[in-house]
């Protein structure tokens, strides 16, 4: 018997910025600052960031666990007697956390790469730190690779008024195992498809020129390409794309400071580059990656700060405008909706951290076209687990109604699963 199938594509639109699930704050009676975010194992949240109303010190590392609501599960302090920040955060893959971030001495002497390893409690585990008299290290970010060791990036000040960058990586219980400098001030660091590093940051030339500034290096930390934009300004988040080129936003200085964003491909080599904002100052601190292919961006302005929604090319899709200091950092969920973190004194009056949790990238169907699949045993999949897929895919779910599914674990039945825009694979679920 010969059976056909009709499995309902669809064309579709996306909204136009993703609407607010929710927003939290935290903090005291002093100034709190969040810098990180990342979605968790169980679902939750980890933030970190730094603290005056808590703590030990004039300003701590603060850690905060929360569930998949922002409520809080646990919190830590961790610092001295002076100023201490955490900058970026990541869970690792023994379910604990690894804090980047800096040391400050009572008397500014001097400020020293600081990072902590904890447990799934945020319980301190290890320590690692390093900087000299009259130096000032800072570690800006982090990021895991396949071997379980920990790659770090940051800048280096001296008195004199110079900057570069530090590069250094660890080892899972924080023992040293080589390091480098750079030419420039490294503000992030993800790894790429090739086991290398991606690295972006600011070129300062003297005393008041500042430039985009941008390395590929392979997994020993060896540099392959570098590049430094004419465009003045500061960039400071990166992500690789499929075709493995790469984007990365920052701040503009091009007739006013402007959000920046540049497309490159593998080899550092600019595709194009647009400007967001008129105003006395705009910066783009973080970027997501969309499910159709386009960009996130959590940006500041002089007085409020942009979600900012565009297609694949760069070109505005939308804008949402929140009352608030600062979006440092912008991450997608697995629901494919966003998290972000930042600062605001909108509630206390004093700075806080606030956590905004964005609903998934909205469908609206335009046209629906049935399309038979002939001999669906050649094609499908049967399966009764959760689906997986590659951590870099760019992949969606249907029913067999066409309406999308946001679970990796959905109901028995029938799927089709989108790459690229295009039905693929048709799966079937089984008890």
């Amino acid at each position: 018997m010969k059976i056909v199938l009709y499995a309902l594509l669809a064309t579709f639109s996306f909204s136009q910025v993703p609407d607010t699930a929710w927003t939290k704050v935290y903090g005291g009676n002093a100034a709190d600052q969040g810098f990180d975010v990342q979605q968790t194992s169980d679902g939750g949240y980890i933030v970190v960031g730094a603290t005056s109303s808590y703590g030990a010190g004039n300003n701590d590392i603060w850690l905060l666990k929360t569930d998949e609501y922002g409520d809080t599960i646990w919190s830590k302090t961790y610092g001295y007697n002076g100023w201490d920040y955490g900058r970026a955060v990541i869970e690792t893959s023994d379910n604990g956390f690894l804090i980047a971030g800096s040391k400050r001495a009572v008397d500014h002497s001097r400020t020293d790469f600081w990072v902590i390893k904890t447990n799934s409690q945020g319980d301190s585990l290890w320590s690692f730190d390093y900087g000299w008299d009259s130096v000032h290290y800072a570690a800006e970010a982090v990021c895991e690779d396949n071997n379980n060791n920990y790659a770090v990036v940051g800048d280096v000040s001296y008195e004199a008024g110079s900057s570069s960058g530090y590069f250094i990586k660890i080892d899972d219980m924080g023992q040293y195992i080589w390091d480098r400098q750079l030419s420039f001030m490294g503000n992030d660091i993800k790894q790429t498809f090739d086991n290398g590093y991606i690295i972006v940051g600011t070129y300062r030339d003297g005393w008041t020129g500042f430039y985009w500034a941008y390395e590929k290096a392979d997994s020993g930390g060896n540099q392959i390409w570098y590049k430094n934009y004419v465009s003045g300004g500061w960039l400071y988040s990166v992500q690789q794309l499929p075709d493995s080129g790469f984007v990365m936003t920052g701040c503009r200085d091009y007739s006013g400071y402007h959000v920046g964003l540049l497309r490159t491909d593998i080899f550092g080599d600019t595709l194009w580059v647009h400007s967001y904002g008129t105003g006395p100052y705009y910066s783009g601190n973080s970027i997501a990656l969309t499910s159709d292919n386009g960009f996130v961006i959590g940006a500041d302005r002089s007085n409020d700060v942009w979600i900012l929604r565009t297609d694949s090319l760069g070109d505005t899709i939308g804008i949402r405008i929140y009352s608030g200091r600062y979006i440092n950092s912008i991450k997608r969920t697995s629901d494919f909706g966003y998290i972000a973190v930042g600062t605001t004194a909108q509630y206390s009056g004093s700075d806080d951290i606030w956590l905004l949790k964005f609903e998934p990238d909205t469908l609206k169907i335009k046209e629906n076209v049935r399309t038979p699949i002939r001999n669906p045993n050649e094609i499908s999949t049967i399966f009764n687990g959760p689906l997986h897929f590659p951590a870099d895919a760019y992949y969606k779910i249907f029913d067999i109604t066409g309406r999308e599914i946001n679970t990796l674990d959905p109901a028995p039945g029938i799927y089709f699963i989108q790459v690229d825009g295009e039905i693929r694979q048709k799966v079937i679920k089984i008890k």
